[in-house]
């Protein structure tokens, strides 16, 4: 009995599983860099590395990547549904380090009363803002009631008495 032998013929190799490496396997073959990907699709080099490393927690919001990754199929000429399949249907939790500061969650004992001041002066400059323009119109219609007063008297013409 003869061994058959399988020949490693890289047509007969099977394409890579994950997203990233079909991604990236598209685009070294079409022999284009991540910048020129980037010029072609107008999707930020960031999010073209983020996807080929398959590191979806610094990818944005799921509709953001599916649109990427459309834009990427397109380009690479790669089906788009196939790929899409591979995306994970929830967005991974971003790492509290990627977050910006001011977007992190506060917990409930890291509220103290200091949060509460700006609050409460912002409310008061508020009232305090509208107390004045309501005054500010109120003396506004008054004036010209007033000068509407003025102005009828004045127009009248005096009644002589001539009977004496």
């Amino acid at each position: 009995m003869k061994n058959k032998r399988i020949s490693k013929n890289p047509e007969n190799a099977a394409e890579p599983a994950s997203l990233g490496g079909r991604l990236r396997e598209a685009r070294t073959r079409m022999s284009l860099s991540v910048e020129q990907l980037h010029e072609r699709t107008r999707v930020p080099v960031e999010s073209i590395l983020a996807l080929e490393e398959e590191r979806f927690d610094v990818l944005p919001a799921p509709v953001y990547t599916r649109g990427f990754v459309k834009l990427l199929c397109r380009e690479l000429q790669l089906p788009y549904e196939e790929l899409a399949a591979l995306l994970p249907l929830q967005a991974p939790a971003p790492a509290a380090s990627s977050l910006p500061v001011f977007q992190l969650p506060a917990s409930a004992a890291d509220t103290s009363k200091d949060e509460e001041k700006p609050s409460r002066v912002s409310t008061g400059l508020v009232i305090f803002i509208l107390l004045v323009l309501a005054s500010l119109a109120i003396s506004y219609i008054a004036s010209q009631k007033e000068r509407a007063t003025q102005n009828a008297s004045a127009s009248e013409t005096p009644h002589i008495d001539i009977t004496g």
